[in-house]
């Protein structure tokens, strides 16, 4: 148990080093306050090293929010290997319930999911489940670029 409080220790740090690299005005940066308790916010993670593109993506499921409407949020961390390279995180956008698989094909990151949503004439929670997309862009160099594009499949 000692050793799983480490490692989340650990990836909270780096994702808050890789924020303090950030560009503020183009990346949202998770609330120093929201990280008091690093065990609490992250509730799963996933790593992806890419070794064609010499880069690490790094997913992690973020709770904090409303438990019972789509309190957990998603936060991607992208790093190039080389020291000269980019890294960058990003709050998502994606608010969802739970996140049940994470996956890349096709040069995106697919996100299977979980989302509550209140049905308006009766007012039950139902659950659906979403299929969200991100796709994250190079440079003509070879750099990664800041941006990213998250796509809600329908």
């Amino acid at each position: 148990m000692e050793k799983a409080k480490r490692t989340l220790l650990l990836v909270a740090c780096v994702i808050l080093l890789t924020l303090s690299s950030s560009h503020a005005e183009e990346i949202q940066p998770i609330d120093r306050q929201d990280c008091d308790d690093p065990y609490t916010l992250i509730t799963k993670a996933a790593f992806f090293p890419i070794e064609e593109q010499q880069l690490t993506i790094r997913l992690f499921e973020t709770g904090g929010g409303d438990p019972a409407i789509n309190g957990n949020k998603i936060v991607l961390s992208i790093s190039q290997w080389d020291s000269s390279g980019n890294s960058f995180t990003w709050h998502t956008g994606i608010d969802i319930y739970e996140l049940i698989d994470v996956r890349l094909e096709r040069g995106r990151i697919w996100l299977d999911c979980l989302e509550h949503a209140m049905d308006s004439s009766s007012g039950a929670v139902e659950t659906l489940k979403t299929i969200y997309t991100i796709a994250y862009f190079h440079d003509t160099s070879g750099q990664l670029k800041n941006t990213i594009d998250v796509t809600k499949q329908e």
